[in-house]
């Protein structure tokens, strides 16, 4: 009885949604605030109540260059955000209410559980002709219906900012402080009474120049995980051995041989230094590594377009019973507007992981993935996916094969509201214990409602 009153809230939400909507002075709508198209509210708002046959038709209108079916402006459906001097404030608040019939991901003895998500997001973009300066703070708070011990409160202030130094230099800086939790299906996931929680802090700097036909990108980065440890029915579960700092340094240089063609390469080092001296196995999980790929940026009349390349990745770890990983690497990204209406997404990317599996140094992730956007009507988005990836683990011999599919449809109701449905299936199939609780498989449904200013 409980779930079944937990759903039929919904419909009522979205009403009290729908009136905010129409009583706002401005919105915004989409995943992403997308400062180029906002503008004074004065100039731009409209009465949502009139009518405007646009929302509603299918028109094959050219998709600019480098925009996909998604991410394309829609004037009449796009916030307007809130102006506030030199900056655009634009405040959302989505809640999903989603059904998983496996929440601890689990061979045999599935539980199934209705969750509430509710996530609030403010962000203040500056709107300037130069440089640029963007504050964020979100959150994602997960409510279980019966089981409330897996419930979880996920936190983020994020600030960025660009100082364009010249037409062609600039200098990007971040900071990042996040409160977040293990979702039950992670390779590393404790298996603890509660969901592992986590802080992660994080900077980066990256510095561009353009030289004629050449450009270099200079990146560096630091990240600092800190576990928390998590409570058993017996004695808890130290997580203290997984602390780390995460340091990157990368050199892009890039050649265009023609327009809308370039060539690069890019040299990468690595630096993982954990605060422990060994974890609670015995072993030194400090590592270095290098990586150094060669590749190519393509944009074929603004149809299709994305990057390909190849390269070498070596990992070497402190302690020698932990096997150092050499490996082939590789990636693409491409993205083909098939027609004006539909965009298709193709993926291949290899990384190096970190792992707390006993014996085992790290494991390759090798994904790869397809999805599809077509624009139905101007206002109603319809999108599915289908992916897999393999983590092959280094050491120990154990290999996961994880397969994912799903599809849905997003609603624009007006600039101020939406509403989304989705599905998605997950299946791990893993070769470690002979099968056992590594393997699951898992259905979700979700229905979200947001609302923007």
């Amino acid at each position: 009885m409980r779930k079944t009153l937990r759903l039929v809230s919904l419909p009522a939400l979205a009403v009290a949604l729908t009136y905010a909507g129409g009583t706002v002075v401005s919105a915004q709508d989409g995943d992403e605030p997308d400062t180029s198209v906002f503008d004074s509210v004065e100039e731009n708002a409209q009465d949502p109540n009139e009518s405007d046959t646009n929302v509603f038709d299918s028109v094959e209108e050219e998709i600019p260059r480098g925009e996909t079916v998604l991410s394309r402006p829609r004037p009449e459906l796009d916030a307007l955000g809130i102006r506030l001097g030199g900056f655009l404030f634009s405040p959302k608040l989505a809640v999903e209410e989603s059904y998983n019939n496996n929440i601890f991901s689990v061979e045999s003895g599935m539980s199934d559980d209705f969750i509430t998500v509710t996530s609030p997001e403010l962000v203040l973009g500056s709107d300037w002709n130069n440089h640029e300066l963007n504050l964020t703070l979100d959150a994602s708070l997960g409510r279980f219906a019966d089981y409330d011990e897996e419930n979880y409160d996920d936190y983020h202030a994020g600030v960025d900012g660009r100082i364009d130094i010249t037409r062609d230099s600039h200098l990007f800086a971040a900071l990042n402080s996040s409160f977040l939790h293990e979702g039950r299906g992670s390779p590393n996931d404790a298996g603890g009474s509660d969901p592992t929680e986590f802080r992660l802090n994080s900077g980066a700097l990256q510095f561009f120049q353009r030289l004629n036909r050449l450009s270099f990108t200079l990146d560096g980065s630091q990240r600092y995980y800190d576990y928390d440890d998590v409570a058993t029915s017996g004695a808890p579960i130290n997580n203290d051995d997984r602390d780390r700092t995460d340091s990157d340094l990368s050199l892009r240089v890039g050649y265009e041989i023609v327009p809308e063609y370039e060539a690069f390469v890019t040299l990468s080092g690595n630096d993982r230094a954990y605060d422990d001296g060994a974890d609670d196995n015995g072993f030194d999980r400090d590592s270095h590594g290098f990586e150094i790929d060669v590749g190519a940026r393509l944009d074929l009349g603004g149809i299709t377009f994305g990057d390909v390349f190849v390269g070498y990745r070596q990992q070497d770890y402190e302690d020698r019973g932990l096997k150092n990983i050499r490996s082939l690497t590789f990636g693409t990204g491409l993205v083909w507007n098939v027609t004006p209406l539909t965009t298709l997404n193709g993926n291949i990317i290899r990384t190096v992981e970190e792992t707390v599996s006993s014996g085992a140094s790290g494991f390759l992730a090798t994904t790869v993935g397809v999805s599809a956007d077509h624009e139905l009507l101007r206002s109603l988005l319809l999108n599915a996916n289908v992916g897999a990836t393999q983590n092959d683990y280094e050491g120990i011999g154990r290999e996961d094969m994880i397969y994912n599919a799903g599809f849905g449809a997003k609603y624009m109701l007006n600039r101020y509201f939406y509403t989304a449905l989705n599905y998605s299936y997950l299946q791990r199939d893993s070769d470690i214990n002979g099968g056992g609780d590594s393997d699951y498989k898992q259905n979700v449904i979700s229905l979200r409602l947001e609302v923007q200013m």
